[in-house]
C-alpha cells in the first residue's frame, strides 16, 4: 500500500515478549559528494566488491583488480590478531603491504572502500563463510 504522499510505510513487529536489544537504521542512497553513515561489508551484494572473489586473497593480486573495476580505497587498515581472534591493534597503512592478506572491506562512498588486512591467511572456516559473497555472481 503506498502512502498517498508517495513513500511506502514501512511497519516493524517486536513480540511483546523480547527482551533484547537492536537497532534499525533508517536511510537512502548517498548522494554525490556525501559519505555512508551505516554499511554492510562491501562484499555483501549489490556492493563494489560483490562477486570479486577478493575476500581472502593478497592485496597484490587485489590491487589490479581493485584498479579494473574503478574501486578507490580510501583506507588500507592493518590489524594484528588478539588472543580471541579479534584485531589487538591496528594501523593505517597510505600503502599496503603487498603480501598481506584481505580480512575484510566496508564501504565509505559509491565506488570507495576502506580495506582490513593482515599478515596470516584468512582462515579456512572464514574462506567458507565468506563464499556466501559469490554466490549469485
Amino acid at each position: 500500500m503506498r502512502h498517498r504522499r508517495g513513500g511506502c510505510p514501512i511497519g516493524v513487529k517486536i513480540p511483546a515478549t523480547f527482551t533484547g536489544g537492536g537497532s534499525i537504521t533508517l536511510g537512502r542512497p548517498a548522494q554525490a559528494g556525501e559519505t555512508y553513515d551505516s554499511t554492510a561489508s562491501a562484499f555483501a551484494p549489490g556492493e563494489s566488491l560483490h562477486c570479486t572473489g577478493l575476500l581472502g586473497e593478497e592485496v597484490s593480486a587485489a590491487l589490479p583488480a581493485l584498479a579494473r573495476d574503478g574501486v578507490t580505497v580510501t583506507s588500507w587498515r592493518e590489524t594484528a590478531d588478539g588472543s580471541n581472534g579479534e584485531p589487538s591493534s591496528s594501523r593505517i597503512d597510505a600503502t599496503p603491504t603487498s603480501q598481506n592478506y584481505i580480512w575484510s572491506a566496508d564501504p565509505v562512498a559509491p565506488g570507495e572502500v576502506s580495506v582490513w588486512t593482515q599478515a596470516a591467511p584468512l582462515p579456512a572456516d572464514l574462506v567458507a563463510n565468506g563464499q556466501r559473497y559469490n554466490q549469485g555472481c
